[in-house]
């Protein structure tokens, strides 16, 4: 009898310990909503929190993208002060010119090459993803400009017709720095961050032309070509460390895709984030499909 009255009293006791615990949590939780009880205006509160993820990777990701900007610059600018460095060699012998012709190919050769170099770019962009294409271009560019130092080092006395070609070329490599640049700092960067780093990348063009200006005149034409060089250099080394864009590889590998975006932007939000990458890849694979209309469409002109 004594120990059925204590188990009694002991589950009342352990009834009335739950209740009190049921109320404590009541009580702490008492304005918080549950699963089935969000309303509208709490999920609108839920939208605006922003996760932008990591930041120092992306900021990587903008100096990268700036590096290459700074080499376009450098190629786009030297138009100007070569025509300057032509004629002032013309009046000092050292070259053979002819004025009515060849200034203004020195003149336009390298935009020439940027306007030829932005389809094929711009093709192997889509292709080979932005970081693989800028790794391809880039030693051909230092090829380019390396060659150029050494016409500046031995063709003296002689016309400039090397020179010229490699004026070309540069233009036709440098431009796909512009385009898959632009389009890695796009796909890495999360849009909170990339309305402040699209302002450095844009103005690195600007920086660009200044350092060909300042140069041009102030040293010789080998050693503005090697300076180039350098500038080749480091944004290649910096490409190496980079992963690929990751709207690129999420058709190729989802897992490179995942791993690649992590790196950029953290683990903290890659789910949410891979959705918003499928969207951009849906874009962009639109993008290939009117590139190949454009290119090999057949076009009918109606009068």
């Amino acid at each position: 009898m004594t120990y059925f009255v204590l188990n009694i009293e002991l589950k009342v006791t352990m009834a009335k310990d739950v209740r009190q615990y049921t109320e404590v949590r009541r009580s702490k939780h008492k304005n918080l909503p549950g699963p089935y009880s969000m309303t509208e205006e709490v999920l609108q509160e839920r939208a605006k929190k922003i996760n932008p993820g990591r930041f120092m990777t992306q900021a990587f990701a903008g100096i990268v993208a700036s590096v290459s900007s700074v080499s376009f610059g450098t190629v786009l600018g030297w138009s100007s002060p070569a025509v300057r460095i032509a004629i002032d060699k013309v009046y000092r012998g050292e070259e053979t010119l002819n004025p009515a012709f060849d200034l203004s190919w020195v003149a336009s050769l390298g935009p020439l090459g940027c306007a030829l170099g932005v389809p094929v770019w711009s093709y192997f962009n889509i292709k080979l993803g932005p970081k693989r294409t800028m790794l391809i271009q880039s030693p051909l560019l230092f090829l380019t400009w390396a060659l150029i130092a050494n016409a500046e080092e031995n063709v003296q006395g002689k016309d400039i017709n090397l020179e010229l070609a490699m004026r070309f070329f540069c233009g036709f490599f440098a431009i796909s720095n512009r385009i898959c640049g632009e389009t890695l700092l796009q796909d890495a960067v999360h849009k909170h961050y990339l309305m402040r780093m699209v302002i450095p990348y844009r103005s690195s063009v600007n920086l660009g032309v200044l350092i060909t200006y300042c140069l041009a005149y102030s040293i010789s034409e080998q050693y503005f070509a090697i300076v180039n060089c350098v500038i080749v250099v480091i944004h290649f080394i910096l490409l190496i460390i980079s992963p690929e864009s990751p709207v690129y590889l999420y058709d190729k590998n989802l897992k490179k895709a995942e791993a690649s975006l992590s790196w950029y932007r953290g683990k903290s939000n890659v789910y949410v984030e891979m959705r918003n990458i499928k969207k951009d890849s849906d874009i962009r694979k639109l993008d290939q499909a009117a590139y190949k209309y454009m290119l090999f469409s057949k076009v009918v002109v109606i009068d």
